[in-house]
């Protein structure tokens, strides 16, 4: 069995500008960079990825872009860059089942725009 490796250290990219035109004016305005909270998101529930037989040895990396929500839920997932499309469907997949501890700022939970690579392979 193809270990995916998922890493939430990288929560902090979604603090950089270059990646901050993947998300919306809206998403933008109305949540917060890694640079902007004093709490980071942290994963309570994060499952592997449930590939298909048909794409078992496929290998590349799928970053998906996200919104962590004042209650720890994930909205609005997609695919912000990938090295290998086929994979997308079931990156995107993967991430929206996922459940946080939100984000904090000033002692209350905020939304907080979310990048993760998926490397599988």
């Amino acid at each position: 069995m193809k270990k995916v490796v998922v890493s939430i250290i990288t929560l902090a990219v979604a603090a950089t500008t270059s990646v901050m035109a993947n998300f919306t004016d809206d998403e933008v305005a109305n949540t917060f960079s890694a640079k902007e909270v004093e709490v980071m998101p942290v994963p309570v529930e994060q499952d592997q990825p449930n590939v298909p037989a048909s794409l078992r040895g496929q290998a590349g990396r799928v970053y998906v872009g996200f919104i962590v929500d004042e209650a720890g839920k994930v909205v609005a997932p997609r695919v912000l860059k990938t090295e290998n499309e086929a994979l997308n469907e079931v990156a995107v997949s993967c991430v929206a089942k996922w459940q946080f501890k939100a984000a904090q700022k000033d002692g209350a939970n905020v939304s907080m725009r979310v990048i993760v690579p998926l490397r599988f392979g």
